[in-house]
């Protein structure tokens, strides 16, 4: 495999990062915090290459996919656990894409946002087949546009250059600033499980290379961190209310034109993201039905009519107000990061198992545990966080 062919994976998955939950959930937590949980955002990008590098491993050396090698070396009730993790993160994040598309649709036309349910669903559902072996083409042509954030950022400091000891000092670490539900919607919004099943898959498939990882998340964090920026510089402490006032974060760069290219582009990463997210929930679906991976397209329409109900039942619960969108892709960044604490345990745990012979590096058996339990210990920490706060209430 050359090196320009192993680029592909890599580069896929950390352009898929820059979708409506990432977008959502920042805009509401750095709207409000300011600058001072930027490190929320670099951390997961130091050393989360391990993590996927350990999973295209796995995947290489064994043949098969995450679940089957955890059923094999733990038991159904680890494997069914991991695969019930996975599925809570992705049909959260699949109802944070469809009620995001559908928002955009609205902002564009001006009709309410619940007439285009049905047709937003359908339109997601069918991107894959439709776009068939091109849909990593989708993935990229839908994060394309979302560049405009980092042009955006840079010239919000290039114009106000007191502000680049804020955003420099944003970045490093600070406890007082450790808000818990924040941190663990930030981390699940900005490295989903889907991330590691993607790499495992990419090995497993033989098309995945630590080139492509590197790039890949060298673009995801320029553009993470840009958006993060832009909604910390532009909002004033106060976390935005409805795409529109998304959208004007752009108006420096795109002028007027913000209002129809966000949306535009909104529509089109919440396509790619839906991609991303329905492959390893069909997945595990058939995994728990004990089928094969060959029939788990016999659960899309279930998945449809669950996602379609989800939808319905936030807006009904937010009273079909535009703050389900924020509301949405909060909720979503906090289920993916409890559905990244069991999978991470299970990888660490197969790369240390001697007898699974995985074969990594040295170097990378000695981080990966380190970071791993990083992350888990931020998601629970987080969560620890919010309800010691609620229970004091």
């Amino acid at each position: 495999m050359s090196r320009t062919s192993s680029l592909g994976p890599g580069i896929i998955e950390g352009l898929s990062c820059v979708e409506a939950s990432m977008i959502g959930t920042y805009a509401y937590v750095f709207g409000s915090s300011g600058t001072s949980m930027l490190w929320v955002v670099v951390i997961p990008f130091l050393l989360w290459p391990l993590i996927e590098v350990s999973a295209s491993v796995l995947g290489q050396s064994t043949h098969r996919d995450f679940l089957e090698v955890t059923k094999a070396r733990y038991g159904d009730a680890a494997a069914a656990l991991t695969a019930l993790s996975l599925m809570a993160s992705n049909v959260s994040a699949m109802v944070a894409e469809l009620v995001a598309a559908s928002l955009a649709l609205s902002m564009l036309s001006g009709f309410p946002w619940p007439v285009f349910l049905p047709f937003s669903l359908s339109v997601l559902m069918l991107a894959p087949t439709v776009t068939g072996r091109h849909w990593k083409l989708v993935v990229m042509a839908g994060s394309i546009p979302m560049l405009a954030f980092p042009l955006t950022a840079a010239l919000i400091l290039f114009r106000n250059p007191s502000l680049l000891p804020s955003v420099a000092g944003g970045v490093f670490v600070r406890l007082p600033a450790f808000k818990g539900g924040d941190v663990a919607a930030v981390l699940g919004a900005t490295v989903a499980p889907d991330a590691l099943f993607f790499a495992e898959e990419s090995g497993y498939e033989e098309r995945a290379g630590m080139l492509g990882v590197e790039v890949g998340h060298a673009v995801a964090l320029l553009i993470s961190l840009s958006v993060a920026i832009t909604f910390a510089l532009s909002f004033d402490g106060v976390a935005p209310s409805g795409l529109s006032r998304i959208a004007g974060a752009l108006a420096p760069t795109l002028g007027r034109y913000a209002y129809l290219i966000f949306p535009a582009a909104l529509f089109s990463s919440c396509v790619a993201a839906f991609v991303v997210a329905l492959r390893p929930w069909l997945s595990a679906l058939s995994f728990l039905a004990g089928f094969s991976p060959l029939r788990r397209e016999e659960f899309v329409p279930a998945t449809l009519a669950l996602v379609l109900g989800a939808s319905i039942s936030l807006g009904l619960m937010t009273g079909w107000s535009s703050m389900a969108f924020e509301e949405a892709a909060y909720t979503s960044g906090v289920i993916s990061s409890v559905g990244l604490v069991l999978p991470l345990l299970l990888l660490v745990a197969l790369v240390l198992d001697k007898k699974g012979a995985v074969g990594l590096p040295r170097s990378l058996e000695l981080f990966l545990p380190v970071y791993a339990l990083l992350i888990v210990g931020m998601v629970l920490a987080g969560l620890f966080t919010v309800l010691f706060r609620y229970g004091l209430r």
